[in-house]
């Protein structure tokens, strides 16, 4: 099976204040009633084993949420924040393949430096834009808890669309339980570029091999 993988981007970003001003809009939209189109999705192809990064984004808090905004206001929520993460993991090359209540799993392929440091620039947008835009047009305290790893996975057709899976799938969910902002293994680690600055090692128990780290750069700014 070949499935195509849109290239890396390099560059080319809007500047974050205009990014998060168009992001606010949009998500204004969806909690009035009024969601704007989802970003157009690419040619996904791939051949049927590939190694890339994987990133799961996952919304905190979101139990409380459901639970007080009911299922209209939160269901304008979740997909409003969903919709963002896609579109923020299409500007940096990569590509959502699937959406898992308020979670977006995504894959980045191509060579491995470029694929994990825009997955890591992807992960750090989408902060900014929860702490920048989502809290301040939804107007509710929620965060952002991000898991990447690097490794080979299948692409397989599952239902209507295309699937990932292997070991990188599963552990880049895994890392979400440490509860850290951002949290990646020792194999994503690796492939980010030698000067990338802002990574520690977490002393903590991590039973599936090798070490894990998080990014300790800010997401305010």
């Amino acid at each position: 099976m070949s499935i195509a993988w849109p290239a890396i981007r390099q560059g080319g970003q809007e500047p974050l204040h205009s990014t998060i001003r168009s992001a606010s809009d949009r998500i204004r939209r969806h909690m009035a009633g009024r969601p704007p189109a989802w970003p157009a999705l690419p040619q996904l192809d791939m051949h049927s084993h590939t190694d890339c990064a994987i990133q799961y984004v996952d919304l905190i808090g979101s139990t409380r949420l459901a639970m007080e905004a009911g299922p209209e206001r939160y269901a304008a929520m979740a997909t409003a924040f969903c919709r963002e993460t896609a579109a923020i993991v299409l500007q940096h090359g990569g590509h959502p393949i699937k959406y898992v209540g308020d979670a977006v799993m995504s894959v980045y392929a191509g060579y491995s430096l470029h694929a994990a440091d825009a997955a890591l620039g992807a992960a750090v947008s989408a902060m900014r834009m929860i702490h920048h835009a989502f809290v301040p047009a939804t107007g509710v305290r929620v965060d952002v808890h991000v898991g990447m790893t690097y490794g080979r996975v299948m692409a397989v057709r599952q239902g209507w669309g295309v699937d990932v899976l292997g070991a990188p799938v599963n552990l880049a969910a895994k890392l979400l339980a440490l509860h850290r902002p951002v949290a990646m293994d020792s194999a994503f680690r690796e492939r980010l570029h030698p000067e990338t600055s802002d990574i520690r090692r977490l002393d903590c128990a991590w039973p599936y091999g090798g070490d894990v780290y998080e990014y300790t750069g800010g997401f305010r700014g």
